[in-house]
């Protein structure tokens, strides 16, 4: 365990006392300066020695000594860490934009407060804390190095959302039907039906109920209408914690529509100014497998961080699922890389509006401004209606120089 002795700024001044005091001592031959200036350096040796006792008093040793976290990447945990002797500081011994560090001392115990909150998946490591003991008049300084270390794994935003999508696409998905039970009641036959208020349509008068329960009975029908969902993606974004939110808004939306089982009119995947896939009439699974295909190509990270994750066996079989739905999402954007690279990005705003009236736009708004004003105006002026899905705090991926620009420009 290292340590290591520094002045702080007030034994700076101290000292520059001190010595002043040492040379007029010595210039004018002042017997009274020369008991003031050994005092002083007296002074300042108890105020060491005290320190110096004090620190061989603390062992270091942090409970507990490591720890291995996962938590997903956007989100915060704080961890709490105890050392058994009184610190006055505690620090981290670099500078990490991932971890923030507090203490407090009572009595004999110091409590550590570790704040992660990482941006972006991956793996982070934090190796030691340093302790801070100030001497009594708080002339010097000691650091000590805390045996400690943390291992965090922090796993994509969209990683939830892709085993969602294993299990609907791999038919775990619980298949609704009637199953008789012991309890008495009006069964699925008269489901929507209400009994007969004042104000009612009697032209909603449900007869066969009426006669069958003995009490006048409506049912009242919703009116059906079609209605096709054209999703828009703009793959560009401003980092990586962007295209994980970004990613996991469009898996969110396509599995929203496939389980309600409504059909998708259109699904373009573009980058700029540059379209990567197209196609209409595509049912559900087709495209969630495509969406899927494109957010595991773009974040190659993903599948390593599995196994860190879960559990090798888990692990292996979550990765050879993906990989065979990745195939069949390439194969079906492989059909239409030709017919997609040929098509003028400036086309998109008039005829996918035609196409249903569910407009749906995922991605970063501020990355796309245009073309998504475009899209919104040509929306708005046949009477369709446009959602526009896009991360909630894009200025996190953005330098600092940019930071309130790209937040005005969200705003």
């Amino acid at each position: 365990m290292t340590s290591s002795l520094e002045l702080m700024s007030r034994g700076r001044k101290f000292l520059v006392v001190l010595f002043v005091t040492i040379l007029l001592s010595l210039a004018l031959r002042d017997l009274v300066l020369a008991l003031a200036s050994l005092a002083m350096l007296t002074i300042l040796l108890v105020d060491v020695l005290l320190l110096l006792k004090r620190s061989g008093r603390i062992r270091g040793e942090v409970e507990p000594s490591s720890l291995r976290l996962r938590i997903r990447a956007g989100s915060s945990h704080t961890v709490q860490l105890f050392v058994k002797s009184r610190v006055d500081c505690v620090k981290l011994g670099e500078s990490y934009d991932w971890i923030k560090c507090s203490s407090a001392s009572r009595e004999e115990l110091t409590t550590i407060n570790l704040r992660v909150e990482p941006r972006s998946h991956g793996k982070y490591f934090l190796d030691g804390l340093r302790a801070e003991l100030y001497s009594n008049l708080k002339l010097m300084r000691l650091d000590k190095k805390l045996n400690f270390k943390l291992e965090l794994t922090a796993y994509p935003k969209v990683l939830p959302w892709l085993l969602r999508v294993l299990e609907f696409l791999y038919g775990a998905e619980g298949v609704y039907g009637e199953l008789p039970s012991k309890i008495t009641g009006v069964g699925f036959e008269y489901y929507g039906t209400r009994e007969f208020a004042l104000g009612d349509n009697p032209k909603l008068m449900d007869w066969k109920a009426t006669a069958k329960l003995l009490k006048l009975m409506v049912k009242e029908f919703l009116r059906e209408r079609a209605g096709l969902s054209v999703i828009l993606y703009n793959d560009e974004c401003l980092g990586p914690s962007t295209r994980d939110e970004q990613s996991s808004l469009l898996l969110s939306s396509l599995l929203a529509l496939a389980m309600r089982g409504e059909a998708i009119g259109g699904l373009v995947i573009k980058s700029g100014l540059k379209v990567l896939f197209t196609s209409f009439r595509l049912s559900p699974h087709e495209a969630l497998k495509v969406a899927l295909a494109h957010i595991l190509e773009s974040n190659p990270l993903v599948e390593p961080l599995l196994y860190d994750v879960f559990e090798p066996k888990p692990a292996s079989r979550i990765v050879k699922m993906l990989r065979k739905l990745r195939a069949e999402g390439l194969e079906r954007i492989a059909k239409h890389r030709l017919k997609a690279e040929v098509t003028p990005i400036g086309s998109i705003a008039g005829p996918y509006t035609k196409l249903g009236d569910n407009l749906l736009y995922v991605g970063t708004a501020v990355c796309d401004s245009r073309f998504l004003l475009e899209v919104a105006y040509a929306a708005l002026t046949k009477g369709y209606r446009i959602t526009v899905l896009t991360p909630a705090r894009p200025w996190l991926d953005s330098p600092p120089e940019d930071v309130d620009r790209v937040r005005l420009l969200h705003s």
